[in-house]
């Protein structure tokens, strides 16, 4: 067993680890196993009667919250499991709002703070109505490339038919009244980031580690324009391809087929509040945190 988006281990107690079950509430739940370290093994707790005695009780005064709490035991030696469940309702702790990401906790502030507050209520960022945008700021070029595309798909047959932008939209409920939805904005929009500074998307290679940034690429405009920037500059700077002949006509083969991974790009840009959304192709990974679609190209170690 690993820590993981659902698994957390602690050699021992604190009342810090509150936080650690707040984010767990806050995400899909998770389990919190006390007097395991972090290679996995079990160490055991001495003091294991008290805490199953005083943690449930510091679960619910300070946050609120029911969990299980479960006496384990391997090899004689005894560790506690704390299984905490997702919670529909915002939790939090001394104030602070934390959220399980991957294997982090993460504090929320500012704009993700308010998107996952959104979220908790049942209202989404791009559901929101952006009074400030006007269908002057939407690019026509993008709205028909959405519209040929949606055709050629059988996704939207009619949508080709549609010649009344403001029909288009509130069909597709980017608008409501006279009003934009910010879903319209990130979609069609000429300019996004004048409304939504965050909205933009990052590609980066790294070395073995994480830390080791060797190259970074900054892409900003609607998404249409950002996923087909995207694709141009994985193309051309960081995907592999494999060298074929036929007789005499050299042909190059990309790692991954082109429409899947511009499928993937969209769908994910699409679902751009969605937080930490992670997935993994090989060499490739792709970030969501927050508004924020991050690329890393990781070069791994050979094996021998």
């Amino acid at each position: 067993m690993k820590e993981n988006q659902n698994i957390e281990f602690k050699s021992s107690w604190r009342d810090e680890y509150l936080k650690w079950i707040c984010g767990f509430a806050n995400a899909g739940g998770g389990r919190l196993y006390v007097g395991i370290n972090d290679q996995g093994e079990v160490i055991g707790l001495s003091n294991y009667k008290t805490l199953a005695e005083e943690i449930p009780n510091k679960i619910i005064s300070h946050l609120g919250v029911s969990c299980e709490i479960n006496l384990l035991e391997k090899n004689q030696i005894v560790y506690l499991e704390i299984v905490v469940p997702p919670y529909e309702v915002a939790i939090s702790f001394k104030g602070k709002y934390y959220f399980r990401s991957g294997s982090t906790l993460q504090e929320l502030k500012g704009i993700s703070l308010n998107d996952f507050l959104m979220r908790k209520s049942g209202k989404t960022w791009d559901e929101s109505i952006d009074d400030s945008a006007t269908i002057d700021e939407l690019n026509p070029e993008a709205v028909n490339a959405f519209k040929s595309g949606a055709v050629k798909s059988y996704r939207l047959p009619n949508a080709g038919q549609e010649a009344d932008l403001t029909k288009l939209l509130v069909n597709l409920r980017l608008m409501e009244g006279k009003n934009l939805k910010r879903a319209a904005i990130l979609l069609f929009g000429k300019d996004p980031q004048k409304y939504h500074l965050t909205a933009y998307l990052k590609i980066g290679r790294f070395g073995v580690k994480d830390s080791d940034l060797l190259s970074q690429e900054l892409i900003s405009g609607n998404i249409f324009e950002m996923a087909d920037s995207a694709m141009e500059i994985l193309d051309k700077k960081y995907f592999r391809k494999s060298i074929s002949y036929n007789g005499l006509h050299r042909i190059e083969t990309p790692e991954y087929p082109y429409e899947a991974v511009r499928e993937i790009l969209l769908m994910q840009l699409f679902t751009v509040i969605i937080p930490a959304l992670r997935f993994r192709l090989a060499f490739t990974t792709i970030s969501l945190w927050y508004g924020i679609l991050e690329l890393y190209l990781k070069t791994l170690p050979s094996k021998t």
